[in-house]
């Protein structure tokens, strides 16, 4: 069995709607301690140690959670770099031990900010011996010049025990691309499982 990470980039002009190009789909082989450590923690009813976006020691809610609580939540709002797909400019090596991105791109239209849009995530599909599922996010830039983007990930939002919200990365991988000002860039993660 395979447990997989797919990443493309769809790039647009923002005025017209149309493609501009498409990346080939990139093998992203890199999961982080803080997903592994959540699925032992949620699997086994057991208390784990996280390590959240600011680098500070957290405690996810495990076992029975409550109405209106998650245990992996990604579906950002337009304009939350909190959580979701984010991407960033840093381009130092992947660790496991890796929390965040090494300089994430803030939200704006201003200089060396984009514009993040609503995280959307598709329905599970079945394509062969695989079963599939993608997450997506349109990334604007409107910032007046270029934007190279170095690094994307993947930041989701649990419950902690303390009845707040943790947010961790738990996919980083290096893809170095540019967004174009007045173009989008639609980053698309497929996680799949294949036997």
């Amino acid at each position: 069995m395979k447990f997989q990470v797919h990443a493309q980039i769809t790039f647009r002009d923002i005025k017209t709607g149309k493609i501009i190009r498409k990346t080939r789909k990139k093998l992203c082989n890199s999961y982080l301690a803080n997903l592994i450590n959540l699925l032992w923690s949620m699997m086994g009813n057991q208390s784990q140690s996280l390590t959240d976006t600011s680098n500070a020691a957290k405690t996810a809610l495990y076992g029975s959670a409550t109405a209106g609580t998650y245990a992996m939540f990604a579906a950002a709002g337009a304009s939350d770099t909190t959580y979701g797909i984010v991407a960033g400019t840093g381009s130092g090596a992947v660790a496991i031990t890796d929390y965040k991105l090494g300089t994430l791109i803030l939200h704006g239209t201003t200089s060396t900010k984009l514009s993040y849009g609503a995280v959307s995530i598709g329905a599970c599909a079945t394509v062969s011996t695989t079963r599939q599922f993608t997450i997506a996010r349109t990334l604007t830039n409107l910032s007046g010049s270029d934007i190279t983007v170095n690094e994307i990930g993947l930041y989701i939002r649990c419950q902690d025990t303390g009845a707040g919200q943790i947010y961790l990365c738990i996919e980083r991988s290096l893809l170095t691309f540019t967004i174009t000002n007045g173009t989008s860039g639609t980053v698309t993660y497929t996680i799949s499982a294949t036997v």
